[in-house]
């Protein structure tokens, strides 16, 4: 392979654009070996594809992985690792604490190589982010991450796409969640969950504590049928931001629906309908829907039979939501005559604090909150943490009655 310096130099120098993303380049086992070997500090992401590591790249790659603690990012694809390879990657991660990212698409690990990523997730690694697209894992292998992820590994974002997960899969994953409090972004794409799928994701996305913001479930047969079940979950979920149905077949019966989950949910949005065969009608259904949202500013509605003044409309009225800025209240009696007041963006971030008098008006206490953040008062939406819409009719409530869940 290349000098472990020269490759270190060519990483640091080429892998970046302007922004900070790095750019897709590969390098070879060897090459990545010597790279790691280097220890060069600078080297924070790595990817591998398409080719073959031998047994004794893969031992030397393994050790060399454990003791580097400045990498961040690893991408293995199209490299046939097998469940041997999965179990050195598993001991090098018992040992690397600077490893966020783990990528691993199309190695054929296997439900064994699962079960030995696992074990280390549920030890205590450090990744946050973990990918197996395309590993054939099945029910047993997926079991095996799902075991990882009721244990409440650190895990933020999990990705299973083209992972054979079915029903069974979906369960074991639903079972999961009950017990979670990490996992924020849940990608289980390809994999034939169909509606008895639908059905148990639809289960948990009711659940009050289930933790995920971003649910990806494009191209998995699940029919009108299927997304009619876990549209109504829309209205008792006050978490879930981003929702991918991509290719699913929905077609117009499943718009009905989705338009009335679309006027009652406030916190979804990112809605991904591409490639469902909506028409007109079913496209009509939604505009309507979206004179009573306030939240979605992205809707994908690609290769579907719909006219392009049809998406244009579409576009219009959720580009008015791009303007509307929500906040999640958290309040509680300091003593008997005050409030206290946090405001909380949609990434958890306190924004405002702020004191007020139990009598004090919620009209008032909404314009000091709009002028803390800077915030237009007419783009302002307040919610409690249940995600209900704090709203005053007659703008002489005051705002502890509004603001205090009793």
């Amino acid at each position: 392979g290349a000098p472990a310096g020269d490759a270190a130099m060519a990483l640091v120098g080429n892998a970046f654009l302007p922004d900070g993303e790095a750019l897709p380049v590969a390098y070879s086992g060897e090459d990545a070996l010597e790279m790691l070997k280097a220890g060069d500090p600078s080297v924070v992401d790595l990817k591998l594809d398409g080719a073959s590591l031998g047994e004794e790249v893969l031992q030397c790659f393994s050790k060399s992985l454990g003791e580097n603690q400045s990498l961040r990012t690893l991408r293995i694809e199209m490299i046939g690792l097998g469940p041997q390879g999965a179990a050195l990657i598993a001991k090098a991660l018992e040992s690397n604490r600077s490893l966020t990212s783990l990528s691993l698409l199309y190695t054929g690990i296997g439900a064994q190589g699962a079960s030995a990523l696992a074990g280390v997730l549920s030890q205590g690694s450090s990744l946050t982010s973990l990918d197996l697209s395309g590993n054939t894992l099945g029910p047993a292998g997926v079991g095996h991450i799902a075991d990882a992820v009721a244990n409440n590994c650190e895990l933020v974002e999990l990705t299973l796409a083209l992972n054979c997960v079915g029903r069974v899969g979906a369960g074991k994953i639903v079972d999961a969640l009950r017990s979670n409090r990490n996992l924020r972004l849940l990608d289980l794409s390809n994999n034939n969950l169909r509606l008895e799928g639908a059905v148990l994701l639809a289960e948990a996305l009711v659940d009050p504590a289930c933790p995920l913001t971003s649910l990806v479930l494009a191209d998995n047969k699940l029919g009108a049928a299927g997304i009619q079940r876990l549209a109504p979950a829309l209205l008792r979920n006050a978490t879930l931001t981003s929702l991918g149905l991509a290719s699913n077949g929905g077609g117009d019966a499943c718009m009905e629906s989705i338009a009335e989950a679309v006027v009652a949910n406030d916190w979804l949005t990112s809605l991904d309908l591409s490639m469902n065969s909506v028409s007109l009608h079913g496209v009509d259904q939604l505009l309507v829907a979206l004179d009573h949202n306030t939240t979605l500013t992205e809707i994908n509605l690609r290769n579907n039979v719909v006219p392009s003044a049809r998406l244009l409309a579409v576009e219009e009225k959720i580009s008015r939501n791009r303007l509307v800025r929500v906040f999640t209240v958290w309040c509680e009696h300091l003593d008997q005559d005050t409030l206290s007041i946090l405001c909380v963006n949609l990434n958890g971030e306190t924004k405002a604090a702020l004191e007020v008098s139990t009598s004090e008006a919620f009209a008032t206490t909404r314009e000091r909150i709009a002028a803390l953040l800077e915030v237009d008062d007419a783009t302002l939406r307040l919610a409690l943490p249940s995600g209900v819409l704090v709203e005053d009719p007659t703008n002489k409530a005051s705002a502890a009655e509004l603001l205090l869940e009793l």
